[in-house]
C-alpha cells in the first residue's frame, strides 16, 4: 500500500484503486452478508459522490490464502474507479471519516494487486 497507517493519501501515489482500511469491525468482517452489504453500499456511495466505479471487493478473513502476500489486504475494501481523478477525490474525502467511531484510512494500490485479489476471490469453485 502506498500510504502508511495514519498518512493522508498522496497525489504522487495515486492509482485507480483506493484501499479503505478500518471500515468494518472484526465482527462485521466475520459476517459475510454484512461485509458484502457494506461493500455494495460503499461502492454505490463512491460512484454517487466521486465518479464511475468499475469494481469493488472486500477482503474478508478466509477469502484469501494465508501468507504475507495476502495478509496486508485482509479486512480492507478496495474500490477500482474508472478514472484516477475520481479515486483521488474518494481517497481524500474518505480518509479519516468515522464509521461507527473508527476513522477510515485510505491508500492506493496497484491495479495488478486488485486484479490478483479479484481473480482469486471470484474463481472459487
Amino acid at each position: 500500500i502506498a500510504a502508511g497507517a495514519g498518512t493522508q493519501p498522496r497525489d504522487a501515489d495515486a492509482t485507480r484503486v483506493v484501499v479503505i482500511a478500518n471500515l468494518l469491525s472484526a465482527a462485521e468482517l466475520a459476517d459475510e452478508k454484512e461485509a458484502v452489504e457494506c461493500m455494495e453500499d460503499t461502492r454505490d456511495k463512491c460512484e454517487e459522490d466521486f465518479g464511475p466505479v468499475e469494481e469493488a471487493l472486500i477482503v474478508t478473513p478466509g477469502s484469501v490464502p494465508d501468507g504475507k502476500e495476502w495478509e496486508e489486504w485482509t479486512g480492507k475494501m478496495m474500490v477500482l474507479f474508472k478514472e484516477k481523478e475520481a479515486a483521488m477525490k474518494a481517497a481524500k474525502a474518505l480518509h479519516g471519516l468515522k464509521f461507527d467511531g473508527r476513522p477510515a484510512r485510505c491508500a492506493y494500490a496497484q491495479e495488478e494487486a486488485f486484479r490478483k485479489l479479484h481473480d482469486h476471490m471470484t474463481k472459487k469453485t
